[in-house]
């Protein structure tokens, strides 16, 4: 182990040369997968990660591993879900279509089996009007379709984030010869 005290004044150990190049070499080959499967959005890990140690920094706390984390998957979450917000504001006539859709499945709903009838009385008997117009509702299609583009955006993200952030973490190793 080499340290930095002549440098730097501080006496942080680094690493061995090879065991930084074979950290490099892992974390090019990282972030070049990452980059295809999250459609380039692992770009987005190493904004993030310095976006946290610049919040941390401030606020006078530790960087730490985990908070480097976080930093990565909600940038990559932020970029995934502009990123959906742009594709679906592009399309013409993509939100009209869905409700439609939506509109037309409710129309042809075909009637209960009587299986379920026979299972199921009080579902046939007593149908509740206040949720069933709740699911008739545009504003509560708009809503789910917009939910389900967040949690969409944060799953993703959370995959995409975590590869980048170790691609990242390794390229970050591979130069300074430190984690962290």
């Amino acid at each position: 182990m080499h340290t930095t005290e002549a440098v730097t004044g501080s006496s942080v150990p680094r690493a061995h040369a090879g065991l930084r190049f074979l950290g490099g070499l892992a974390g090019i080959v990282v972030f070049l997968v990452s980059l295809v499967f999250s459609l380039g959005t692992a770009l987005a890990a190493p904004f993030g990660m310095w976006a946290a140690r610049v919040i941390a920094r401030r606020k006078g706390r530790a960087f730490t591993g985990l908070a480097s984390w976080i930093g990565a998957i909600t940038a990559n979450a932020g970029v995934i879900a502009i990123a959906i917000v742009v594709l679906f504001s592009r399309s013409p006539g993509t939100f009209s279509k869905i409700l439609g859709d939506a509109q037309s499945a409710r129309d042809q709903r075909s009637a209960q089996p009587t299986w379920v009838s026979r299972a199921f009385p009080l579902a046939r008997a007593n149908p509740n009007p206040l949720a069933d117009s709740l699911f008739r509702s545009p504003a509560f299609y708009a809503y789910i379709l917009i939910l389900s583009f967040s949690l969409m955006s944060l799953l993703v993200g959370t995959i995409a984030g975590s590869a980048g952030w170790l691609a990242a973490s390794l390229l970050g190793f591979a130069f300074t010869g430190a984690w962290g």
